[in-house]
């Protein structure tokens, strides 16, 4: 019995951008030791594993290090997948380890469309020195999820581009991971995300992190339609919609390769 594996690339029409991500559609649950084992011999940001169920498809997401219990990227990557395969589905109903219910469907022009919940997010008060000096630059407001993540906002996208973090600084901060958010020249708004405790110090395209920056520009703009883009290396494009207590991400997705994994 072999495995389906797919490496797709996520928030981005074209192959070598946006965020990658693996998918293994299996028949049953494998250990989860084997499961963390498959997602490190890939070592993509995050492997999905899913099985189908007559209620919904469950679904987990690895890191190469460590189980994830929320990604939206891989979310995006296995909707895409499992549209593609099963064309005739309209809706998808993902339920994840912790008991969350994430909805899938696709868009007119072809985008997947993941529901996620929102995080909001308040005004700091006080907050660590080192995430100014981590950052090398001095934002106008700082916030912090619910999360813990950290909300940087600036006045202009090329601050936001321009921004070389020191991340042995920014590791010192507990919770460490930072997004960096200005309004956008092309888009309604930018980002980045920095994740100094990680292997990847800074996210591809990060479906988790609009989920605190939809609703915060959705009030500020007084819009809740709006058109994200990441600012990293690979770069990514989301469009984003603030549902109260949920987030609608959507974006488009691209076969990078398709094999099977021989059973073990």
């Amino acid at each position: 019995m072999t495995i389906p594996f797919y490496h797709i690339d996520t928030f981005t029409s074209k192959v070598f951008a946006g965020n990658p991500a693996g998918v293994c559609l299996l028949e049953t649950w494998l250990p989860e030791s084997l499961l963390q084992q498959m997602a490190a011999e890939h070592y993509l940001p995050v492997t999905v594993f899913a099985v189908q169920t007559a209620e919904a498809v469950e679904i987990r997401w690895f890191s190469p290090l460590k189980e994830i219990f929320l990604c939206g990227h891989g979310t995006l990557a296995v909707a895409h997948v499992m549209f593609q395969r099963q064309p005739a589905e309209v809706v998808l109903k993902f339920k994840s380890t912790a008991g969350d219910v994430i909805m899938a469907s696709r868009t007119d022009d072809g985008r997947v469309m993941i529901h996620l919940p929102a995080i909001p997010a308040r005004e700091c008060e006080t907050f660590p020195g080192a995430l100014i000096t981590g950052l090398g630059d001095i934002p106008r407001q700082i916030w912090q999820a619910t999360t813990g993540t950290y909300l940087a906002i600036f006045d202009t996208e090329a601050e936001v581009r321009q921004l070389v973090p020191n991340f042995d600084i920014l590791r010192r901060i507990d919770p460490a991971n930072v997004i960096v958010t200005a309004p956008g020249d092309t888009a309604d708004f930018v980002s980045r995300y920095f994740l100094p405790q990680e292997r990847y110090k800074e996210d591809a395209v990060t479906g988790s992190a609009h989920c605190i920056l939809t609703p915060y520009w959705a009030k500020r703009f007084r819009n809740h339609k709006l058109y994200a883009r990441q600012l990293s290396a690979r770069g990514g494009e989301i469009w984003c919609e603030n549902a109260g207590k949920r987030v609608k991400l959507s974006g488009y997705a691209r076969l990078y390769a398709e094999r099977v994994i021989n059973r073990f």
